[in-house]
């Protein structure tokens, strides 16, 4: 009997006949991710249900010296769950349960399949006292990936600014570790500690050291993390810059800055008008060229409209302050109904319900994206030399700048889900048609980059970079540069490889840390990294001495 064959009949006996496969079939998707790194066909993929499963499937491995690679949801970026020398996928969608809500610690104990969308379901149903409710940390992802893959790998909630950062309220976890013990990590490892978020006592918190460890220090089966309140009122206010033409780089960090230090926001995200335009479903280049370029997107809660009232009116008092103007109500009125989704409910399903918006985003295909995590005042050097990069790599998708190219985007507008409208709530086509055009009509901002011709010649890139995610008191953020490709076309593929190669390039020559291996970069970055470098590859090999999980996935 061959060592797969071999290794295949003890995972059916572990797991049962129909949770283990080597069928060829079966493995085609499980080495192809969104980003440019092709992974190798597993051998064999097996599909645990429990803590102890895991353990067995980890001894398996262990024993054939087979290679292991855990994976969630799928929804990965970099190529940190695809197997780079085939053996087992451990795909984990089994363990798919939200184990434990506690409204007295206010955390939630959970499995790795659990998606972002249903867990902040499943909490909204508590109530850790009368009025309130509770909510994660809302990642920047879509609803359907894993919130425990998210922060995992290094992710970062939209909220950081008001919440703080993944790590800062992971209260405990259960890891399968590569020799197939099983760890059972709590607040400071005191064995009477309860699960509380942050949560600080005797000595070092270990659970530290699996943080962003991209599964090669084990399988994690549970988490409990820190949940925060889901506040009753709030309104989310959308600001552009006034001189739609100027690079307003500079004064959007200082605006952001100036809003989070004074501690008013409950989350805080540099938007554009080609994220703005996607929201609205399949989308041409017209459409994202008819909305103002740089968006500043500031929620502000509270228990009282009275308090939302008076955060409100400190938000404004700051805009003043800056070259930035609240976003013309109409326009705002035009995007509400084109979505189907008007003011808090729009709020409340961005940013409470993780991006459950309906219908299909996308701009130009396949979603990727690189980044780093840095300070604020180093992102106008990098939005710069990131600019520099885009033109070099792509030619811009600019429509031609006539009257038939503008009312084209005019009649997208105008049509944009109207059917959907009128199933809804029963308004003729032709009142929501009509709705719309004088929502544009009353808007200046829209007159102006619809009759602009310098509007309409801004060089429309398939690229553009991003603010996500202050962190606290906005002492640093993650910087982010979005992508739209072809992932089938292999010249539009090897065209972003080559440009997301230049970039990660560029930020590893400004010390800037990359916490994923886009590009391969991990094989570049960790040598600069020094005794750094050392004692990580040093703990994987105490750790994982046969060297069986996630080979290579951090470049050694």
């Amino acid at each position: 009997m061959s060592l797969v064959k071999e290794t295949l009949a003890e995972l059916r006996q572990a797991l049962g006949e129909e949770w283990a496969e080597d069928d060829p079939v079966f493995l085609q998707g499980y080495f192809r991710d969104i980003s440019t790194i092709d992974g190798v066909r597993p051998q064999i993929v097996a599909l645990p249900s429990t803590t102890e499963e895991v353990q067995a499937v980890v001894r398996i491995a262990g024993k054939h010296k087979l290679p292991l690679v855990p994976l969630s949801t799928g929804f990965n970026i970099a190529g940190l769950t695809l197997p780079r020398e085939g053996g087992i996928l451990l795909d984990l969608k089994r363990m798919d349960k939200v184990l434990k809500v506690d409204t007295e610690t206010m955390t939630v104990t959970f499995q790795p399949y659990v998606r972002n969308a249903a867990l902040q379901a499943e909490v909204n149903r508590f109530s850790p006292a009368e009025g309130l409710r509770l909510r994660i940390a809302n990642p920047i992802t879509v609803g359907s990936a894993s919130y425990f893959g998210n922060i995992m790998s290094g992710g970062l909630s939209v909220n950081a600014v008001s919440t703080g950062v993944y790590h800062e309220y992971i209260g405990g976890q259960v890891w399968v570790l590569p020799d197939g013990e099983i760890l059972r990590v709590r607040s400071a490892t005191h064995p009477s500690a309860p699960p509380l978020g942050n949560f600080r006592g005797p000595g070092p918190d270990i659970s530290g050291m699996f943080y962003n460890a991209e599964g090669q220090m084990g399988v994690c089966t549970e988490m409990t993390v820190s949940l925060f309140i889901d506040y009753p009122h709030r309104k989310m206010v959308i600001f552009r810059a006034k001189d739609m033409l100027k690079d307003e780089t500079e004064p959007i960090i200082d605006f952001v800055y100036a809003v989070a230090r004074e501690n008013i926001a409950d989350e805080i995200y540099k938007s554009s008008n080609i994220t703005l335009s996607a929201l609205m479903g399949p989308i041409v280049e017209e459409v994202a060229l008819a909305f103002p370029e740089n968006l500043v997107l500031v929620t502000v809660a509270g228990s009282t409209e009275e308090e939302v009232r008076i955060k409100e009116k400190k938000l404004l008092e700051l805009m003043k302050k800056h070259p930035f103007v609240v976003i013309e109500k109409q326009i705002m009125d035009l995007f509400y109904d084109i979505v189907g989704l008007w003011g808090d409910d729009f709020a409340n399903l961005v940013f409470r319900k993780c991006y459950t918006l309906g219908g299909i985003m996308r701009w130009r295909g396949c979603f990727y994206f690189l980044g780093c995590a840095t300070t604020m005042d180093r992102i106008p050097d990098l939005t710069r030399q990131f600019n520099l990069l885009i033109q070099k790599h792509f030619q811009p998708l600019n429509p031609p700048n006539n009257l038939k190219t503008k009312l084209r985007a005019l009649s997208i507008l105008l049509n944009r889900s109207a059917d959907q409208v009128q199933k809804k709530n029963g308004t003729k086509r032709w009142r929501t048609m009509t709705r719309r055009l004088l929502s544009m009509l009353l808007a200046p901002s829209f007159i102006r980059l619809f009759f602009s011709k310098k509007m309409w010649d801004r060089p429309l890139y398939p690229a553009h970079t991003a603010i996500q995610g202050p962190f606290p008191l906005g002492r640093g953020c993650w910087f982010e540069l979005d992508m739209w490709y072809n992932r089938g076309d292999a010249e539009d593929r090897e065209r972003i490889r080559r440009f997301e190669t230049d970039c990660a390039d560029m930020m590893i020559e400004r010390d800037l840390f990359i916490p994923r291996d886009f590009a391969n970069a991990f094989s570049r970055q960790f040598p600069k990294l020094g005794i750094y470098r050392e004692l990580v590859m040093k703990l994987k090999k105490e750790m994982d001495p046969d060297d069986i999980m996630n080979r290579k996935v951090m470049g050694f």
